[in-house]
């Protein structure tokens, strides 16, 4: 047997109850965007005020407790004291052992220009072991050993003077600075040499820096900047911490909890 649904009819309201619906909605007063305007404004004052207060009531807090005057104050003061006088990576004057195994003019103008430079302060070694004995005790951050020979070889044509230098290369900052002071001092002994014999050696081109912030080059401007932001960093971190650590020992953080705070002002 087949059965049919009756289908009802879409009910079509009466003339009365049109007008009746038509004549509210024409009563209604319309909504204002002052009012809204003014609501979220209000909401926002309070929100900043309500953030204002936290913010109060913890800086007295935080003023009170000894231990958040260490972490606040001193902690900060030692770690910038540190990195700024503790740690640095400026070279002044490095000592460096000179071997001369050659007795010429050369040889001995070479270990003069080394001897009166303002980077290095110059320690006789009598042969190659002594100096290398030196670098292993740490007395010295450098050996400069000028060879037999080194005079001829440098008047020949066909052959190169060489001077050897040994480094310490548990600084590979020093050791870089050594490796650039003896290049420099080798550069200008040779223009010296050429220009009295009157031939002037040219000397290979060197890129050299210009610094526009802390010319001098002083580590101690470039490391304070930096351990700034890492310090601050940090205080915020452990200030926090002991916040939230010091309401929850005292029982107070469900007390927090219950307040109007939201969670981006706790």
């Amino acid at each position: 047997m087949s059965s049919r649904r009756a289908r009802r009819a879409p009910r079509i309201p009466s003339r009365r109850s049109r007008t009746r619906s038509s004549r509210s909605s024409k009563g209604r007063p319309p909504r204002e965007k002052g009012r809204t305007m003014s609501d979220t404004r209000a909401r926002m004052r309070a929100w900043w005020q309500q953030l204002a207060a936290i913010m109060l009531k913890e800086a007295k807090q935080v003023t009170r407790d000894p231990s958040s005057w260490i972490i606040a104050v001193v902690l900060p003061l030692t770690f910038l004291f540190l990195f700024g006088y503790g740690i640095s990576l400026d070279t002044t004057v490095i000592r460096v052992a000179v071997v001369r195994e050659d007795d010429g003019r050369d040889a001995r103008a070479l270990a003069a220009a080394l001897t009166d430079s303002k980077w290095f302060a110059v320690v006789a070694a009598h042969d190659r072991g002594s100096g290398e004995r030196l670098l292993q005790d740490q007395l010295v951050k450098a050996v400069v050993i000028i060879p037999a020979e080194f005079g001829q070889r440098l008047d020949a044509e066909n052959t190169t003077a060489q001077v050897q230098v040994l480094v310490d290369g548990t600084e590979p900052n020093t050791a870089n600075y050594v490796h650039a002071y003896v290049n420099a001092i080798w550069n200008g002994f040779l223009a010296a040499r050429g220009r009295e014999q009157g031939s002037p050696r040219p000397v290979p081109v060197s890129l050299e820096a210009r610094y526009w912030y802390n010319a001098n080059a002083v580590s101690r401007w470039f490391l304070i900047p930096g351990s700034m932001t890492v310090i601050m960093t940090l205080l915020g971190t452990l200030l926090t911490s002991l916040v939230i650590a010091r309401e929850h020992e005292r029982g107070t953080l469900e007390a927090l909890y219950a307040t109007p705070l939201t969670r981006g002002q706790i």
